[in-house]
C-alpha cells in the first residue's frame, strides 16, 4: 500500500501567474499540494486542496505527469488547476504567506 498527494501548478487565468506558496516556517516557497483521502478521486483532491489552501475556485485543469516517490513511498500526481482570477486569494491556517 502507497500514499496518493497531488501537487498543483494553480494558474491565474486573468495574469498568467502561477501561485507559490510558503509552509510550515520553511524559507522555500512551494506549489500547493497535499494528499489525496481514501476513496477520493485525485482531480478532486486538487480541488479540495487548492478551495482549502487559498479559497479559491478551480475553473479546469490539466494532469501533467505522475511520478513514484520511494522515500515516503508516496504516488506524486502533478497538475496544473486554473482559477478564473486570484483576487479572492485566502490563505487559511496551513500556509505562511504566498506570492
Amino acid at each position: 500500500m502507497y500514499n496518493v498527494a497531488v501537487s498543483m501548478i494553480v494558474v491565474d487565468e486573468e495574469t498568467g501567474k502561477i501561485l507559490l506558496i510558503q509552509q510550515y516556517g520553511k524559507p522555500s516557497y512551494i506549489l500547493v499540494a497535499g494528499y489525496v483521502n481514501r476513496g477520493e478521486a485525485e482531480e478532486h483532491a486538487v480541488v479540495r486542496e487548492v478551495r482549502e489552501e487559498t479559497g479559491l475556485e478551480v475553473e479546469h485543469l490539466r494532469l501533467n505527469r505522475t511520478k513514484f516517490f520511494e522515500p515516503s513511498n508516496t504516488l506524486m500526481c502533478n497538475f496544473t488547476a486554473f482559477v478564473r482570477t486570484a483576487k479572492a486569494l485566502h490563505i487559511n491556517h496551513e500556509v505562511d504567506r504566498c506570492k
